[in-house]
């Protein structure tokens, strides 16, 4: 069975209510923070480091990152509320979805994406599908329109 591209999948949330700011795939299996991470002792800290899977992940998906921004540098990085819509097409049905959720923001904003990870309000249209032969996370960005932007600004402290 092949997958359902993602931009036929979720279209009708981008032309609705979102509107589309750029779509990209980032290839590779998707690797949460929190797989088998590492504990490193550096005098009398205790560093807890991601897993040697996550961080070969993470340096695999910022060349498709860079390519994406590359290929659009006027949009990023994105100043504004944006809502990511992903789907992470994992090589097994294990995983925690918030894992990848935190795993992918940290790639958007190290990538120069989004100056701030704070700056994803929502997930919607984002969920996890079985890909054993070709396992990537294909990514949608969008905008938030003016209606919801005043709600969905970044909380400032006072």
């Amino acid at each position: 069975m092949t997958p359902i591209p993602l931009v036929q999948n979720v279209g009708m949330v981008s032309n609705r209510l979102f509107p589309f700011l750029d779509s990209f795939t980032l290839g590779g299996a998707p690797r949460t923070k929190k797989n088998h991470g590492k504990i490193i002792v550096r005098g009398k800290r205790v560093l807890h480091v991601p897993s040697d899977a996550h961080q070969k992940w993470f340096l695999r998906a910022m060349l498709d990152a860079n390519k994406a921004r590359a290929r659009n540098p006027v949009l990023y990085p994105v100043p504004h509320p944006i809502n990511v819509s992903a789907v992470f097409y994992c090589e097994a049905n294990t995983g925690d979805p918030v894992g990848y959720y935190q795993a992918l923001a940290d790639l958007l904003q190290a990538a120069g994406i989004v100056g701030d990870d704070k700056q994803i309000r929502t997930w919607w249209g984002t969920y996890l599908a079985l890909d054993r032969v070709n396992p990537r996370i294909e990514v949608m960005l969008q905008g938030f329109p003016p209606s919801l932007t005043a709600i969905a600004s970044p909380i400032h402290k006072k």
